[in-house]
């Protein structure tokens, strides 16, 4: 039915009503529409969507890469070696020995003088420093100082060095001898203020 023939026939016979001219209007309007169909959904289907890409994992050359081993932690980097404590000099090659003692006002005996040898003796390495650093002999020797002791202990007053050097020894060694012995720290006198004539002797040793 075309949209002409519905006019003439409602002009001609009157009887076709306005409604029947809609009705054909609509029809002819579905009839010249797209015939393509339409998705259920409501959707339009997209004709450029590109097919899913292949998926990575079937890859023959990303199958094919070897496994890296995952990282090791080595830790800190170990510590320096301590450097080694430096190596003490020898000892000087010579023997220092107590020879004689004479404590003023008396008396003479053994447990007089026994204080006195027990200050001196922790000092006679330094004394034979002094030996190593200023005399040059092979053979033993004697030294004499007098000392004056406070009752009260303390270190010493020295006086009247007594010792020959030999030609060419270092006269060094008496300043040297004395500063020992006036570091010297003595205990209390029960007997009071004392002098005391005190001797050494230096022996080399080989």
């Amino acid at each position: 039915m075309s949209i002409s023939r519905d006019v003439k026939r409602a002009g001609a016979g009157g009887r076709t009503s306005v409604r029947a001219v809609a009705v054909a209007l609509m029809l002819a309007g579905c009839a010249g529409g797209s015939s393509s169909p339409k998705p259920v959904d409501g959707s339009t289907p997209d004709a450029a969507t590109p097919p899913p890409a292949a998926s990575s994992s079937s890859s023959p050359a990303a199958s094919s890469l070897p496994e890296l081993p995952a990282p090791v932690d080595a830790g800190p980097p170990p510590p320096e070696p301590a450097a080694a404590p430096p190596t003490p000099p020898a000892p000087p090659k010579v023997k220092v020995e107590n020879i004689g003692m004479h404590v003023g006002g008396g008396p003479f005996d053994e447990p007089t003088k026994e204080p006195f040898k027990k200050a001196v003796y922790p000092h006679h390495p330094a004394m034979a420093e002094c030996w190593a650093k200023h005399v040059k002999r092979t053979k033993p020797f004697d030294v004499g100082v007098d000392l004056l002791i406070e009752g009260a202990g303390g270190h010493p007053k020295v006086s009247n060095p007594r010792v020959r050097l030999e030609k060419g020894e270092d006269d060094g060694f008496v300043p040297c001898l004395i500063g020992v012995f006036e570091a010297i720290e003595f205990p209390k006198l029960e007997r009071g203020k004392s002098g005391v004539s005190y001797s050494l002797r230096f022996t080399p040793t080989p």
